[in-house]
């Protein structure tokens, strides 16, 4: 009764009180009012007054992601499978892990500074996740795969950048090389269990950045570290292909790469082998590169002025692909050419109108472990689903399919909800109107407009 008579605030300090300072003699009636107490505090809602009750109301509310669709295609790295059904992608400001069976999803999170999110990297063993997010400050998180929590959070004050525009983790899992960007262009090398760069260098100091053909300053567009060598990185971008060395706390220059780097404009690079780069221009020309000695440029290489801006390694070889869609699956050969294309497709898309689908550039790959299913994602803003386990050397053409739903290619301007069923209307700039049911995570209907 002297609970009830204090009220539910009042009650909840005074079990407060009681739970920090028990009654040292064991008193029933302590004991006693102490469930009082809890009782009053868990059922106060009866005893407040409505205003109060709302406001209370208001406070317990939350907002939690339940499902995104969409994807932000233009980030470093953003696609990468952690198991046979469960790829993940950046959406807005969080990273989504979306279930490819179960069309369910759920969310790596960004802090609530950042601004958007620039880099992704998937460590080997699929254990860790790096986000690398811009800002005032920015940042680089190292976040569990399995638990969702935050191990580590990486940043430096004289980065001389407002983001990083790559990431990419060791074969080992251990090491880190991070790229900061415009103006200092620095290179960090990282052992991200310490938070400490280990060192540090620009890789911009040589005259300035030039600018690709797209008018953006993009000095690097890639790095990666050698899979047998933690301590050796390559760096490449518009004019600029090199390989560094960590020596003595010191990221030195070290020789190798192709000749006249500085006349090309290289788009992206794979490790292919433990000993073997393919490099990528912006002529969709590809360089062989073994064991730090540039050898050749492939002869079958695309060469036709459409950039090629992702590679992805293969058992048999590697797949590329880049601007108007087109894809070319390349496989080890006998003969002096080291490599040869066996496929050549061109992308697909029945969901958005013709014009839209053949300005789609390929932005990345993520290969399955067992190599069943190639994932790519577009400059038009989809995931597609390639059934990649076939022999590639027959005739007939694969089939794209929408990995999660056919998203929007371009912004969203107008959005409505259904009062009676789970359903949502929203229409875009891409001349389409789709409505889209959020109970079960699917498009229900697309229709286009001229």
């Amino acid at each position: 009764s002297f609970c009830t008579l204090l009220g539910a605030r009042e009650a909840a300090v005074f079990a407060a009180r009681i739970q920090t300072y028990p009654c040292k003699e064991n008193n029933p009636e302590c004991t006693r009012a102490l469930r009082v107490c809890r009782f009053v505090t868990e059922s106060s809602s009866e005893l407040l007054h409505p205003a109060m009750q709302k406001a209370k109301d208001m406070e317990l509310r939350t907002l939690n992601k339940r499902h995104a669709f969409g994807i932000k295609a233009d980030v470093y790295g953003c696609l990468h499978w952690l198991d046979e059904h469960t790829l993940t992608y950046p959406v807005g400001r969080n990273v989504v892990i979306h279930n490819t069976s179960s069309n369910a999803q759920k969310f790596f999170l960004t802090s609530e500074k950042t601004e958007s999110i620039t880099a992704v990297a998937l460590s080997p063993n699929k254990k860790y996740i790096a986000i690398a997010e811009s800002g005032e400050h920015p940042q680089i998180q190292i976040v569990d795969t399995n638990t969702r929590k935050r191990r580590r959070v990486l940043n430096v004050t004289d980065l001389g950048s407002d983001r990083f525009v790559a990431v990419e983790f060791s074969a080992d899992g251990r090491h880190l090389v991070t790229q900061g960007g415009h103006p200092s262009w620095n290179l960090l090398y990282w052992n991200w269990e310490r938070s400490k760069p280990l060192a540090q260098v620009s890789v911009g100091v040589d005259g300035g950045a030039p600018h690709g053909r797209d008018g953006k300053d993009n000095r690097v567009t890639k790095v990666s570290i050698n899979p047998k060598d933690p301590l050796h990185i390559v760096v490449s971008g518009n004019g600029l292909f090199r390989f560094y060395r960590y020596v003595d706390g010191l990221l030195k220059p070290s020789p190798g790469g192709p000749p006249k780097a500085q006349t090309f404009n290289f788009t992206t690079h794979s490790w292919v082998t433990d000993e073997r780069i393919i490099v990528a221009t912006d002529n969709a020309d590809l360089l062989y590169i073994e064991e730090g000695e540039y050898r050749s440029h492939l002869a079958s290489a695309p060469s036709e002025g459409h950039a090629i801006m992702a590679i992805e390694p293969t058992s048999k070889g590697f797949v590329c692909g880049g601007e108007q869609g087109h894809i070319h699956i390349f496989e080890a050969a006998d003969d002096k050419d080291v490599y040869r294309k066996v496929k050549s497709i061109t992308l697909e898309c029945k969901d958005l109108p013709e014009e839209i689908t053949k300005r789609s550039v390929i932005r990345s790959f993520a290969l399955t472990h067992g190599e069943d299913t190639l994932a790519l994602a577009t400059s038009t803003l989809q995931v597609y689903g390639l059934k990649f386990s076939h022999e590639w050397t027959r005739s007939e053409t694969p089939t794209f399919n929408a990995i999660a739903q056919p998203f929007h290619a371009a912004p969203i301007v107008g959005l409505d909800t259904c009062v009676r069923k789970p359903l949502v209307a929203t229409s875009s700039l891409d001349h389409t109107v789709r409505v889209w049911n959020v109970q079960d995570h699917t498009v229900e209907v697309i229709k286009h407009f001229s």
